[in-house]
């Protein structure tokens, strides 16, 4: 199940984590 992987949320949300860290 990589739905998340698919979802523009789940996109944004690894954008801003790597631009947290």
């Amino acid at each position: 199940m990589k739905a998340l992987e698919n979802n523009p949320i789940d996109q944004y949300l690894r954008a801003t984590l790597d631009t947290e860290t």
